[in-house]
């Protein structure tokens, strides 16, 4: 069977078998597939748009710049024709079987018939290329990309090297990757051959400036490009980033890829040199500059095993290509002695085992087999009308435009899109889903814009917690996602005009005391929003660095047994005119539901409200909330 027979049988058993796998799992991988789908099923509806209503506060809300746009052209037609999430598999079906018969395809080339099991070896032995494989991501067109060009270039085929180019900067942010590793093949040329081939850098840079320079939204695609690849990096201690983008280490790296590993070994030592070695310079150079450098970036950087690991197989392939060997029948041992190649490859193979078993426990942890998460998108869809301006993480986002696309959020893709254009907004929304902004009510409204508020509940108990017993908030749904709706005017029964008195002041303090010029109100950072405040936050106060003194009068008419709850950020002392009631020095972190019941009889008459509050976490506060009030006998 020539080639080309070979990589279509390839492309036919992977494409049937991905399809039957991707079908059988209820979900699709990772919240950024779902974030593609409804970008490409956006443009379906609405045409190339050039600017994302649903990320309120990033800079892709005026300046899309759609750093994957062939990557969701693609996915165009599969959203179109076919139940949308089921056409994302098809698709990922696809590009998975496609990277194996380009795969299958160079091994061949490099050591003939064995080549032919190479994608099988390297999706079912390491774990950490098919997890990356398994995410409905445009770094799988990328690497398609990558070795389409890898190989033009090495067959010095120039002008489609540029085509290539052109394509990458339309398909993937990183257009200056294969710049990069152009100029890597123009140094190993220049330093084998005596030669410097400028023609690779020179058809590859033409054919990234065509790329971007075509795109639809340019220039905003060079706006965002800057963004994600020099300002991210400058900013990366600043912002919350995924886990992909930190290293991992090196017992995880070994274990997600001893199969792998293993079968480079056996590769190597079942070498056999038929000729003299020639010094040549072939794809093998081409291949081992790529595989350099990506593997230097994988140890930065997990995401980086999608291109590593391929590449350094090649590598090797091409390596021993150029040798003018091949793969024997037999594997030699470190110590005396040798085994059937066919028995030491089967047996790197069965470790598959324990990679499907790594790969199997990651999308289980990621809830990829959980039906029930339709259910939570059906409700998502339902409880969200349209237009709704809802604060989300930007994580969650990217599944809940797929679930609730008629809702507008705050941000998408990546923290640092939000950073550069609203780096205060930011600060806010980060302290909101960390659970340490104690009034997430008025700052939902006064910072964020927003009505209604949606997360993973389970990833964010904290902030669920501050939500669920504040009355300013409702909640309209919980399942994975809890969502609520913040409510104006239903603030009355906090107590929030309160003056801040100095230490010298006399204390507990009298009517008289609150009346002197020492004796100051509150301010807020933002104007305070008479329909949502409720929180009483000494941040906003320079008056003192430690414990500060509140005071109020409370005016009864008519005798009254009210149950009052009071929550501080830190610890605090209350008292009742003159009478100390309380002393609490455990921290609340003024989280409604879980402060200090107080039962008072109030007498008709003014009352002062007494309490001093200290620090906590760098934050000074309470609130004062009437829970219950009834009529007392006088």
């Amino acid at each position: 069977m020539p080639l080309w027979g070979f990589t279509f049988l390839v492309f036919f058993i992977a494409f049937t078998f991905f399809s039957w796998l991707f079908v059988q799992i209820p979900l699709i991988h990772d919240a950024d597939s779902y974030f593609h789908l409804s970008v490409a099923r956006l443009y379906n509806q609405q045409g190339f748009v050039d600017h994302l209503d649903w990320a309120r506060y990033s800079i892709m809300n005026t300046a899309f710049g759609d750093k994957e746009f062939v990557f969701h052209l693609l996915l165009m037609p599969f959203v179109r024709w076919l139940p949308s999430e089921l056409g994302g598999k098809i698709a990922l079906a696809l590009l998975n079987a496609t990277t194996a018969a380009v795969i299958a395809n160079l091994s061949i080339r490099a050591i003939g018939k064995w080549g032919l099991f190479t994608p099988v070896w390297i999706f079912g032995t390491s774990a950490a290329f098919s997890l990356r494989m398994s995410r409905l991501r445009p770094e799988i067109l990328s690497l398609l990309i990558l070795m389409l060009a890898t190989w033009a270039a090495s067959r010095k085929r120039y002008f489609w090297l540029m085509v290539l180019s052109t394509i990458y900067a339309l398909s993937y942010t990183a257009f200056h990757v294969l710049i990069g590793l152009s100029i890597g093949w123009l140094i190993i040329y220049g330093w084998v051959y005596r030669h410097w081939e400028w023609r690779i850098p020179v058809y590859a840079i033409i054919g990234a400036a065509v790329g971007l320079a075509i795109h639809p939204n340019f220039p905003s695609n060079l706006k965002i490009w800057t963004i994600q690849n020099i300002d991210f990096f400058l900013l990366k201690s600043q912002i919350a980033v995924g886990n992909e983008i930190q290293p991992a280490c090196i017992a995880t790296m070994f274990s997600l890829n001893l199969g792998w590993l293993s079968g480079l070994i056996i590769f190597w030592r079942s070498m056999e040199t038929k000729t003299v070695q020639t010094k040549t310079v072939g794809p093998e150079c081409f291949f081992l500059v790529n595989a350099v450098a990506f593997s230097l970036l994988y140890l930065l950087m997990q995401r980086f095993s999608i291109y590593c690991i391929p590449f350094v197989t090649l590598a090797l392939f091409f390596w021993i290509k150029n040798r003018n060997s091949e793969i024997g029948l037999w594997t030699r041992l470190p110590w005396r002695g040798r085994l059937p190649f066919t028995a030491t490859f089967g047996l790197c193979l069965c470790t598959s085992i324990i990679s499907t078993w790594y790969v199997y426990v990651n999308l289980r942890d990621h809830s990829v087999f959980d039906t029930a998460h339709r259910k939570d998108w059906h409700a998502l869809g339902q409880v969200i009308p349209e237009n709704a301006k809802v604060a989300a993480p930007w994580d969650a986002a990217e599944l809940y435009v797929w679930a609730a696309p008629q809702a507008r959020y705050i941000n998408l893709l990546d923290p640092v899109f939000m950073f550069v254009s609203h780096p205060e907004v930011y600060l806010v929304q980060r302290n909101i889903w960390n659970g340490t902004e104690p009034d997430v009510p008025l700052a939902l409204k006064t910072y964020l814009d927003s009505d209604y508020i949606a997360f993973p509940y389970r990833k964010h108990l904290q902030l669920f917690r501050r939500m669920s017993a504040d009355p300013r908030a409702s909640l309209l749904y919980r399942g994975y996602t809890a969502v609520f709706k913040i409510n104006p005017h239903t603030n009355q029964r906090f107590i929030f005009d309160w003056k801040i008195l100095s230490d010298s002041t006399n204390w507990p303090p009298a009517v008289k005391d609150l009346e002197i010029d020492a004796a100051k109100n509150p301010k807020f950072e933002e104007p305070a929003d008479q329909a949502y405040k409720g929180y009483i936050d000494g941040r906003s106060n320079n008056w003192s660095n430690g414990c500060l003194n509140w005071a109020h009068i409370e005016n009864v008419e008519k005798p009254a047994k009210v149950e009052y709850e009071i929550s501080s950020y830190g610890g605090f002392r209350f008292w009742l005119n003159a009478k100390p009631i309380l002393s609490n020095f455990s921290a609340a972190q003024a989280i409604l539901g879980q402060g200090v019941r107080l039962d008072l009889e109030l007498k008709p008459g003014q009352h002062i409200f007494s309490v001093r509050t200290c620090p906590h976490g760098g934050k000074n506060g309470f609130y004062m909330l009437e829970r219950s009030r009834s009529p007392a006998v006088d």
